[in-house]
């Protein structure tokens, strides 16, 4: 047995139909949980934090790219030589037979 927010349970406000469904009841306006929108919003979170924490984010993305590696290193000396020596066809290694 279910309380809603009216205080009538979800089977009382059914009254037998609709048995084993269950609907999502209407939010109402609250002006204590209203989510706000705008400059409102980030001032009330605090918005020169977030977006210090947005800048550091994405400098330490800039920096993290230009650091990657796009060239192909060998790693092991051994597996280059050994894909050397299987016999391929338009570039793809066969049985040999």
């Amino acid at each position: 047995m279910l309380l809603c927010k009216t205080g009538i349970t979800h089977d009382e406000r059914d009254n037998g139909r609709n048995r084993g469904s269950w609907t999502v009841p209407k939010m109402t306006h609250n002006e204590n949980t209203d989510i706000g929108r705008g400059e409102d919003a980030l001032q009330a979170v605090g918005s020169s934090a977030i977006i210090q924490h947005r800048d550091a984010s994405v400098q330490r993305y800039k920096q993290k790219r230009r650091n990657r590696l796009f060239a192909k290193t060998i790693r092991y000396e051994v597996r280059k030589l050994n894909v050397e020596k299987r016999p391929r066809i338009k570039g793809r290694f066969v049985k040999r037979n």
